[in-house]
């Protein structure tokens, strides 16, 4: 497959087009040369005065890190906000009604004006440190703009003492905004707070004198209270006031029986005459006489006399038993009467305090929430007092210590800011020739691959030719800028139409 002939510049033949049509592009050259030559030497290029400052965080309330910022946001923040307070329309107009205006204003109008405030905010900068971002540090620079170096190391200063001025109302304005508000906040909550106390009285007033044992049930998670004890108390009395009654009971049966019958309390067990020793020491006697007539009759007849004595003894004892049973059976119905008497009266005081228990049982969900609630709006107004103070303190503060602190004087390079003559100059003409160099092309069909062809230029509706048969005078000077103006106005009229 033959491959399609690649084009080739033939740069004499390039060269000679140049030439031949020189004013299309030299003319641009030259008048944006001239243009950027009498603006490098009119213009004179600003002095840039630079403030080296540190700002820190307000010390109330970050007792931690005393002046430092927790996060770097923070720091980015407060920078930000010098920065809108370094630019702002007050400062920016006190600082110049300070400085003054400059030697060559020609308004006649009262300084400064809108428009010059305007100027001067574009002037105006903070940046961060060469080689760090902006709000990674402490240290940042306020730079200022001037055509006139001391005039802008004056500004830059009067705009940094202006800039903490301003900064201290605005730290005062934001203080006193969050008195105001924290003021009403902490009364909110100390109104709340003295709501909920009343209610909470009237709780207490109405427990009374167990007040301590519903603070004990509401504040204490495990363990008896005082109430509880003393009824698990009255419970074990109770408990042994009805074994002794039915001990008691027993007794006076078995005291009952044994005046009919006599052998009987020989068979009661000693346990049970502990608590009458005359009875037992009557038993231990009638035992003993038992067992002595016993003997006798075992050697002798009923009618010898010393088993006649020996009956006699036992006899009397028997009498003397009976009299004594007969007090013990008085004495021990005199003990189950106060017995019984005793645990009416537990009985009574049980039921006493089980009713007690049992209304602190039904106040106390109520109580504990009451509690709750005044312990917890004595937390809120703590911290708004807290706040308030702290509040205050910033306020105080603003007016006695700034948060940015001046490193040294503004300063200025040796030389003002801005490109180079020589690089304006270079730019006018470079860009004068490119816009030359696009007029020739857009006027002008070229070929740059061979020798020219013959080329037919319409001018002042004559047809012109470029080949050997122009006239050698217009050859020479190739295509005359007023013949290049015609065919631009005629190559709009014709796109219009």
């Amino acid at each position: 497959m033959p491959h399609a002939a690649q084009p080739v510049i033939n740069l004499p033949h390039v060269c000679r087009l140049l030439w031949a049509h020189r004013w299309i592009w030299m003319t641009p050259t030259m008048l944006l040369g001239v243009a950027a030559l009498a603006y490098a030497l009119l213009n004179r290029d600003p002095w840039e005065a630079s403030q080296a400052m540190l700002i820190r965080d307000e010390a109330v309330g970050s007792l931690a890190r005393l002046g430092r910022f927790d996060t770097p946001e923070s720091r980015k923040s407060a920078q930000e906000m010098v920065l809108e307070v370094a630019r702002s329309r007050s400062v920016l107009r006190e600082a110049l009604l300070e400085v003054g205006a400059p030697p060559r204003r020609r308004s006649k109008a009262a300084w400064p004006t809108e428009t010059e405030i305007a100027d001067t905010r574009k002037t105006v900068a903070v940046k961060a440190p060469s080689g760090t971002e902006f709000g990674k540090t402490e240290l940042f620079y306020l730079r200022v703009k001037d055509k006139d170096r001391d005039r802008a190391i004056q500004l830059a200063s009067s705009i940094c003492r202006h800039l903490d001025v301003q900064l201290r109302e605005v730290r005062d304005q934001r203080s006193a905004s969050m008195i105001d508000e924290l003021t009403r906040t902490r009364n909110l909550a100390a109104d709340d707070l003295q709501a909920s106390t009343e209610k909470i009285s009237a709780v207490e007033v109405e427990v009374g004198g167990d007040l301590g044992e519903l603070r004990l049930l509401t504040e204490t998670s495990a363990g008896d209270s005082n109430m509880r004890q003393t009824l698990v108390g009255i419970d074990a009395e109770l408990r042994l006031a009805r074994t002794k009654q039915r001990t008691e009971a027993h007794l006076l049966e078995l005291i009952t029986a044994a005046r009919h019958n006599p052998q009987v309390v020989v068979d009661m067990p000693t346990e049970m005459l502990t608590a009458l020793p005359a009875l037992k020491q009557i038993k231990d006697n009638l035992v003993t006489a038992q067992l002595k007539r016993a003997e006798l009759l075992a050697s002798r007849t009923d009618r010898h006399p010393m088993v006649q004595n020996a009956t006699e003894q036992q006899a009397e004892i028997e009498a003397q038993l009976h009299r004594e049973l007969g007090a013990a059976a008085s004495g021990i119905l005199a003990g189950i009467e106060v017995g019984a008497t005793r645990i009416r009266s537990q009985m009574e005081q049980r039921s006493k305090i089980e009713k007690r228990m049992q209304h602190l049982a039904a106040i106390r969900a109520k109580y504990s929430n009451l509690s709750s609630a005044v312990k917890n709006r004595e937390e809120l107004v703590k911290l708004a007092e807290q706040n308030l103070n702290n509040a205050r303190a910033n306020q105080a503060g603003a007016a006695a210590a700034s948060l940015i602190t001046l490193i040294d004087t503004p300063v200025t390079g040796d030389k003002p800011v801005g490109p180079r003559k020589a690089f304006v100059v270079l730019g006018g003409l470079g860009g004068g020739l490119m816009a030359g160099l696009g007029l020739l092309f857009l006027l002008v069909p070229i070929d740059l691959a061979g020798p020219a062809p013959t080329s037919t230029l319409i001018v002042n509706g004559r047809p012109l030719e470029s080949d050997r048969r122009v006239p050698e005078r217009k050859q020479r000077g190739g295509l005359r800028l007023r013949d290049a103006l015609a065919k631009i106005q005629e190559n709009q009229s014709g796109i219009w139409t």
